[in-house]
């Protein structure tokens, strides 16, 4: 498989391309729209897999409970999501209502049409308090969830609001804390292509004035991201775990890099006066369910 991707894939984790091992799997994917379950979809259809893709607004918690009944998946893919910050802090309720409400909403209608299927949750990385200058650099699964973001209220509301419904009736479900991602596709107001769209507006060697640059940021591809999904569904892994690549880089480090991708040189000076905090996985659990390797106590 050809891929472009901006950010180099971690050495624990294998592209995921020989999805042979899901055939006669139906797979039912939210947020098919969006850059991940894009991505999943294509490369399922080329598998030759059974997509279903729902095309309605999971907050209608009778067109998701229908769209279940018909498609009678035996994986669900939860990535319907309005993640934007800028958008979410714009109509709060709304964002609510699509990432606590849609999660609650996926869960409660394979209760009803497919208590036999395995569900990936996608959460987000927000839920957990961004470390600040001499704190632990990660975050584990078991740090603080105290969001400094609605989004990432958001978000963990949704996961409380859908995992007791999966365990009451014992539907199996991995829920995947996603840290940043990026993807050749991805438009602004995302971090990497507001990045590149600045840096191709000034000259080589010009100055790239950033909010924060000295904050830290665990990011991946997105092409990654779904190799990490595909592998936790092969396994039909179970329980919460971080997606990340497990290693922090600067916003002024990510923006020399992509300047560097461009054939370009940038000088990054910091504009405004933001407190530099940190968001990097502790990948430690991650790495023992792709690699094999014995999780730390």
């Amino acid at each position: 498989m050809t891929r472009s991707q901006l950010f180099d894939q971690p050495d624990f984790v294998p592209p995921f391309d020989d999805l042979s091992g899901f055939a006669g799997s139906r797979i039912a994917i939210t947020g098919g729209r969006g850059v991940l379950g894009g991505i999943l979809a294509r490369r399922g259809r080329a598998a030759g897999l059974e997509i279903s893709l729902f095309d309605g607004d999971v907050v209608d918690a009778r067109a998701v409970a229908s769209w279940l009944h018909t498609a009678s998946p035996t994986m669900v893919f939860h990535f319907a999501a309005l993640v934007p910050i800028a958008e979410v802090e714009r109509d709060a309720i709304r964002a609510y209502e699509v990432n606590a409400l849609g999660a609650f909403h996926v869960a409660a209608a394979m209760a009803l049409h497919v208590p036999h299927g395995w569900l990936f949750l996608a959460s987000s990385s927000h839920v957990y308090a961004p470390t600040v200058p001499g704190a632990p650099t990660t975050v584990n699964e078991g740090a603080t969830l105290e969001p400094a973001t609605f989004y990432g209220i958001s978000k963990l509301a949704g996961e409380r609001l859908a995992s007791p419904i999966l365990e009451r009736f014992g539907i199996p479900y991995c829920v995947g804390r996603i840290f940043s991602f990026t993807h050749h596709t991805q438009r602004p107001p995302y971090l990497v292509p507001s990045l590149l769209a600045r840096i191709e507006g000034i000259p080589n060697g010009g100055v790239l004035h950033v909010a924060a640059p000295t904050a830290i940021r665990d990011i991946l591809d997105a092409e990654t991201v779904i190799d990490i999904v595909l592998a936790l569904a092969q396994r039909r892994h179970l329980g919460t775990i971080n997606i990340g690549a497990g290693r922090g880089l600067t916003v002024a480090e990510i923006a020399r890099l992509l300047a560097t991708r461009t054939g370009k040189q940038v000088h990054v000076e910091p504009e405004g006066n933001l407190p530099p905090n940190a968001l990097v996985a502790d990948v430690a659990r991650l790495r023992s369910v792709l690699c094999g390797k014995r999780e730390r106590p």
